[in-house]
Parts: structure tokens; C-alpha cells; sequence
């Protein structure tokens, strides 16, 4: 629909001027549900009466506004203005309309997509790529919040900026605080998501001055779910030292009986190979590596979940040298890969890609598992909720 399809409501009681050719004829109550400022402007004793002569003839005009000097915040208010044209309810004509100030296009196409927003009519957002649309949004959402009308243009402009696909999850990848910026602006539940799942996944890199800039709110949901998370690792570092290879129990056993002797050579292989291992995880820990890395212990964790040398074959080869195992070797690396395999099953949780970001495509270096529930977000139903009371 093109700006000149707009619909003219005959039955509207708000005349809205923009210029001379940009005017709007719309209902009261329409911009009152959806807008903040509206509410505060139409009200009952700056409406005009239309007389008899008015009414029989159709005419329904209550307010007139027009826009203000728009330099004073540069995108414009809209005012209540009386003209001679309002004492008697008539419709006011072209003539008789107040000269709005001259306002650039894309002003304009920002007044007008809103209007659209409120009578649920998509808006004329650029949608040719990424970049384009984020111009249009960013414009249309900036509006929106000086008019307190956020909650009309959210589900659009979510679903203009989701239709773009992989090239926004790429861009909140790399630019997560912006996006986190404009998905709490926007009250957008979707983006808010994707963005803290990438902004806790980078917690530890974060400076302390990035954080300081973030919403109270948003704040406090990262560092929520950062703990959470961090005791989730905490776990599974503690289940990943306490565990222990088939081979180190006696046939039938669940558990380790300490009246148990392993005189087996393949039982003293797996308790051997559990040492080794321990060792090389105990000193990853000591060495920072896990939870407490700067990329959240995702180049640990992945290690163990590829089986990849997390304990290297050599690391391997000078413990059976340093303790004469010249025999045992093999059967040690045996068991070292079968533990590895066990292992890894217990790290999956961790690996779990819970953003709508494609890492085949674009590998992170942090990981990006953390679970964002609606409950967390109810901060952002809070806020919606205060701009409709506003």
C-alpha cells in the first residue's frame, strides 16, 4: 500500500496535519489505545462540538492537531490546535489547514507507518536487506518513544527485522549490546532472547564498563542466568572427576568397594587411565580453563565432547614411562578413548546451540546453551504494561 492508498476514515474525528498534501483524518479512540501522547492530548475539554448543521451533514471532526516545530527534538510533535475551522465542527480545507513546518520525507514515511502500525496495516518498512530495514525500524521505533506507541510497532518490526533470517543472527553475534539496546527499546521478546543468549555466553569477556551501560533489568537477568550456568558447569566439572570406567569395577558391582582388590590387568588399566585423566583435568581447572576462561570453558568442553587429546597420547606415553608401564601403554589408550567417549556424554548439556544462529555457518568462540525462559523476560511485559498506563 503506497502513502496515497492510506485510508481516509470520513467517520474519524482527529485531523492530523503534517503539510499541506501529508493530512490524516482518524478516530480518537484508535490513537488513544495506541499511543501515550494521544492519551494525554484528546481529551474531552479540548474537543469541539460539531453543531446541528455539522452533524447533519456528516461531519464527525473533534480535534485538529498538527506538528510542531519538529527542530526543537528533531522528529516532530504533534500539537492540539484550534482554528476557526474547529469553532463550528466543520471539516477544516486545504486553505484553511495550519502550514505545518517543512519536514524531510522520511519524517513523514515515519508518521505514516505508524499510523498504519495502529490500524494494524503492515508498514512500508525497506525490507531490500538487513541494513535497509534497521534504518526504517530505528526511525519508526524512535518516533514510536517520543509518542509512547511501542507496543503498536513491535510485532511489525520484529517480524520485518526475523524475516531477514541467518544475516541478523549474524549481525546480533557481532554486535550483541546494539541489538540488546534496540530489543529492550523495542520490547522485543524474540531479539531480547537471541541477544542474552550471546551476551551471557561473552559474560566473562565483558568489560566492566559494557555492563555498567546495560539496563537495571537486563542486568540483572544476565547475571542471573551467568550464575545459574556457571553451577551447571560447576556440576559437571565435579561429575566429569568423580567418574569412573567399567573396567574399575568388579563384575556385578554399581559402586567401588573399598575391600575390593583389582587384580585384573585390564581393571588396573582403566584406574590408571582415570588417574591420568584426572590429573590432566584437575590441572585445566588450576590452569582456569573451565567456567572461569574467558570464553566460558567452551574450548575445554568441546574437547572433551569431540574427543579431541584433551589427554594427549604423549601425555599418556610419559606416564607409562615415568612409572615403567612399557606393557600397559596400549591398553591405557585404549581405556583413555573409551573414558573420553563416556565423557562425552556428559558435556552435551553445555553444547546445546539454543540461539537461532547457524554455528556450522559462523563458529563462536563462547557457547551459546543457556536457556532463556518467558519468566525472565517479564520485565519486558513490566514495561509494556507501564507505557499503556502512561
Amino acid at each position: 500500500m503506497s502513502r496515497s492508498q492510506f485510508p481516509r476514515y470520513t467517520d474519524g474525528d482527529v485531523i492530523i496535519t503534517l503539510a499541506e498534501v501529508h493530512t490524516y483524518q482518524l478516530h480518537s479512540s484508535v490513537l488513544r489505545r495506541c499511543s501515550a501522547h494521544f492519551r494525554r492530548l484528546l481529551i474531552e475539554e479540548k474537543a469541539t462540538k460539531p453543531d446541528e448543521t455539522a452533524r447533519e451533514s456528516g461531519v464527525y471532526v473533534r480535534y485538529q492537531l498538527e506538528l510542531a516545530d519538529y527542530e526543537l527534538d528533531g522528529v516532530g510533535w504533534v500539537v492540539i490546535k484550534s482554528t476557526d475551522s474547529m469553532n463550528n465542527g466543520t471539516s477544516p480545507t486545504a486553505d484553511s489547514r495550519p502550514e505545518a513546518p517543512r519536514l524531510a520525507l522520511h519524517r513523514f514515511t515515519h508518521y505514516d507507518n505508524l499510523f498504519r502500525t495502529f490500524y494494524h496495516i503492515k508498514p512500508a518498512l525497506d525490507e531490500t536487506n538487513l541494513i535497509l530495514t534497521i534504518r526504517d525500524s530505528m526511525g519508526l521505533m524512535e518516533l514510536a518513544e517520543r509518542l509512547g506507541s511501542i507496543s503498536a510497532i513491535t510485532e511489525c518490526i520484529e517480524n520485518a527485522l526475523l524475516d531477514h533470517g541467518q544475516p541478523l543472527f549474524q549481525s546480533i553475534a557481532v554486535n550483541t549490546m546494539a541489538w540488546l539496546d534496540l530489543a529492550y527499546r523495542l520490547q522485543s521478546a524474540t531479539i531480547m532472547k537471541e541477544s542474552l543468549i550471546h551476551v551471557i555466553g561473552q559474560w566473562n569477556s565483558l568489560t566492566s564498563e559494557t555492563k555498567s551501560q546495560m539496563k537495571p533489568d537486563v542486568f540483572g537477568v544476565c547475571e542471573k542466568k551467568y550464575h545459574e550456568l556457571n553451577e551447571k558447569k560447576r556440576e559437571i566439572d565435579s561429575e566429569i572427576l568423580c567418574h569412573y570406567t567399567p573396567e574399575c569395577f568388579a563384575p556385578g558391582q554399581s559402586n567401588i568397594s573399598p575391600n575390593y582388590r583389582v587384580l585384573d590387568s585390564t581393571k588396573i588399566c582403566g584406574w590408571m587411565t582415570v588417574a591420568i585423566f584426572r590429573e590432566t583435568y584437575g590441572r585445566a581447572i588450576n590452569d582456569g580453563l573451565n567456567f572461569r576462561a574467558e570464553d566460558g570453558g567452551a574450548k575445554l568442553y568441546r574437547q572433551i565432547a569431540s574427543c579431541d587429546d584433551l589427554v594427549t597420547q604423549p601425555a599418556a606415553k610419559r606416564f607409562c614411562e615415568q612409572f615403567q608401564l612399557t606393557e600397559e601403554r596400549d591398553c591405557i589408550e585404549i581405556q583413555l578413548f573409551k573414558l573420553k567417549l563416556r565423557l562425552k556424554q556428559l558435556v552435551q548439556p553445555l553444547l546445546v546451540n539454543r540461539s537461532l544462529l547457524d554455528v556450522k555457518v559462523q563458529p563462536l568462540k563462547y557457547l551459546t546453551c543457556v536457556q532463556i525462559r518467558t519468566d525472565d523476560l517479564k520485565f519486558l511485559t513490566e514495561r509494556r504494561n507501564l507505557e499503556s498506563r502512561g
